[in-house]
């Protein structure tokens, strides 16, 4: 029933155009249960398009960085060991088991109709994102850039092989991997890249060249999968309020393929079709200033990288893509270097690790490269290596956000602000709760703030954990209680309603700056307005954050304020005096918090362990999601008081 009454909740957010093309998009799926197409019928010739997307850079121009760390990771690779979300390595069979979550062991395979299967409740605690995750193909391309850069003819056969295998193992329509057309989308991607590179390496005459072999087999997988996915990608790409990144995924995932083989088109629509509805969801699903609507920092990242690759194919197409859409682009790249940190990223909203194609160094710094890379032209890195100069700072030369002084940087639009003050580095959540009706990644997270000092983490946003296996951890991690922001004890609004579905959305929090040290926001509720201060005095370094809750009406019966403060799980943490508290790093950094005497109770939660875990327990107390599918706990002060009167706590660096 609570499945039902979720599908229920989702209907009645949609308009009545989503509702119509919903009954459309079923009786497709019940048409297409019966009659898979053939696409072995009036088969043509998949023969890549001349110059076309992804241009590759000369494998001798490799870095000595890019070849050892694919000696390193090819080596996994082929070991059977994946990792996936940054830091959780799986192992995985020789031939890979397809549709097995190999984190929770557990294997789903089945030959029924995707059209039937409900990818949202698995059993034993599978998630189907781990399923999804190494079905994108991305561990093959790494193999695919591995045999190009270091002439390593065995890994280009076994990329081959894999994805062969891949499609003799899920036939169109049938098994998990058919549920998401954005799965396809980025399938699509990286079968451009593992195309282009096995071509590549196989032309090589240090090899003796074997491109006529190669060739050969590669059209016949091309046969086999490109048509089946581009297919499948156009007639259940996303629409309405699920057109979120995933429509960005499909759209560009088309996009490439039809770029490289434009035989395709019959399948799907012509490209300029396909051009037009992306440029319009850029401008969509980026802010003006940048920032992205759906209020989740890693799919900023991974939207971006969407589009940029979307961008490249059609520029190395021969085609033009308007100014606008470029322009946003480039904001949208300033927003993600000024609003993510260098060493110690923490993401806010709800978001997994995801990425398109592994263009980096090393998986557990990801956004680091990309940070540097979008920084400057003259920064090296290897993405600069595959995918050249990032997009120049917007045309005026300055970023899309308004500079309050003192540090402070404010992104109207999107509702983020920063302050980069010396060592400092904090960033206030002020935004809207997420993006189209049902806001589905947002979190409980409006005046939320995240610190760091000398470049570590100590006050962090809770992070998100998992989608579907852990329903426990994933409500806590979405609600107040979990994030850094003042809320009204036992209260919850807007009302969580299940998985990416929320009921009523709050207003969007307001800020202005109040003095030169002072940056004020303030959250609009139902029976009253919650407000924040934040006084950064540098002469001091200190911050000074003041929390209160005014009533639209007097009343007794108004619940208490209550503000939680996350700590990083490397975080140690002191209990000086009754009101004091050093929090330290093991590395040296130090802040201490005072709490100031007008918070009635303070709770302090000292972990006994900061190891890894990956399933919630019924004690949520400290809990945080450092990367996706990956729980820890860290210290935490939960601090409460009288609802109407001013609340202040000093943060100071040592």
């Amino acid at each position: 029933m609570a499945g039902l009454k979720w599908y229920i909740d989702r209907w009645k957010a949609m308009d009545k155009v989503e509702r119509k093309e919903r009954l459309r998009q079923q009786l497709r799926r019940w048409k297409d249960w019966w009659t898979v197409p053939d696409f072995r019928l009036n088969a043509v010739s998949l023969e890549p398009k001349p110059d076309s997307f992804p241009h590759l850079p000369p494998s001798e121009q490799a870095p000595d960085e890019l070849k050892n760390a694919l000696r390193f990771d090819s080596d996994r690779i082929l070991s059977g060991s994946w990792t996936v979300f940054k830091e959780i390595t799986l192992k995985v069979d020789h031939h890979p088991l397809w549709q097995k979550d190999y984190l929770a062991d557990v294997d789903l395979k089945t030959i029924r109709s995707s059209t039937h299967l409900n990818h949202r409740k698995l059993p034993d605690g599978a998630d189907v994102k781990m399923i999804w995750e190494i079905n994108r193909w991305t561990h093959l391309a790494r193999l695919a850039q591995e045999a190009y850069i270091l002439n390593d003819r065995w890994t280009m056969k076994t990329a081959i092989r894999r994805v062969y295998h891949w499609a003799k193992q899920n036939p169109l329509l049938t098994g998990y991997n058919w549920t998401s057309a954005l799965e396809g989308g980025l399938r699509l991607i990286n079968y451009c890249w593992i195309d282009a590179l096995t071509r590549a390496t196989a032309s090589k005459t240090i090899l003796g060249d074997i491109s006529e072999e190669v060739d050969t087999s590669l059209s016949k997988l091309g046969r086999m999968v490109l048509p089946a996915h581009v297919w499948f990608v156009w007639r259940y790409k996303s629409f309405g309020s699920s057109a979120n990144n995933h429509l960005l995924g499909e759209l560009a995932g088309l996009i490439c393929a039809l770029s490289r083989w434009p035989q395709l088109e019959r399948w799907a629509a012509p490209l300029d079709e396909i051009q037009t509805l992306w440029e319009a969801e850029v401008l969509k699903q980026f802010a003006p200033d940048g920032g992205n609507c759906e209020q989740a920092l890693n799919y900023h990242l991974f939207s971006f990288e969407l589009c940029w690759q979307s961008y490249l194919a059609l520029k190395q197409g021969g085609r033009t893509v308007s100014p606008e859409v470029y322009e946003r682009l480039q904001r949208a790249a300033d927003f993600f270097v000024i609003t993510q940190t260098r060493r110690e990223p923490w993401d806010y909203g709800d978001s997994d690790d995801a990425f398109v194609t592994p263009f980096w160094e090393r998986e557990n710094q990801i956004a680091q490269e990309w940070v540097r890379w979008m920084e400057s032209a003259d920064n090296t890195t290897l993405i600069k290596y595959w995918l050249g100069d990032p997009p120049p700072m917007s045309e005026n030369g300055k970023p899309s956000c308004d500079d309050q002084g003192n540090g402070w940087l404010y992104f109207p639009d999107t509702g983020i602000a920063t302050c980069w003050q010396g060592i400092w580095m904090g960033r206030w959540d002020l935004s809207p709760l997420g993006y189209l009706r049902t806001a589905a990644h947002g979190h409980l997270d409006a005046l939320h703030f995240s610190l760091w000092y000398r470049e570590f983490a100590f006050l962090v946003d809770p992070g998100t954990g998992a989608y579907y296996g852990d329903a426990a951890a994933r409500r806590y991690l979405a609600s107040w209680e979990a994030h850094n922001g003042p809320h009204l004890k036992g209260t919850s609004y807007p009302a969580r309603k299940g998985p990416f579905l929320w009921g009523e959305i709050h207003e969007k929090p307001t800020f202005r700056k109040e003095s030169d040290l002072c940056m004020e926001g303030t959250l609009k509720l139902p029976n009253g307005t919650m407000t924040r201060r934040i006084i950064m005095i540098p002469i001091e370094n200190t911050w000074k954050i003041e929390d209160v809750y005014t009533p639209d009406a007097e009343g007794s019966d108004i619940p208490p304020l209550e503000t939680c403060w996350q700590f990083a799980p490397e975080c140690r943490i002191e209990r000086i005096s009754e009101r004091v508290f050093k929090v330290i790093r093991s590395e040296g950094a130090v802040i201490t918090l005072t709490v100031g005497d007008d918070w009635e109770e303070i709770d302090c939660f000292i972990p006994e362990s900061i190891g890894e875990f990956h399933n919630a327990t019924e004690d949520m107390r400290g809990l945080c999601a450092p990367s996706f599918r990956t729980l820890r706990r860290g210290p935490r002060l939960v601090l409460t008081g009288k609802a109407a009167q001013t609340h202040t706590l000093y943060i100071k660096g040592e």
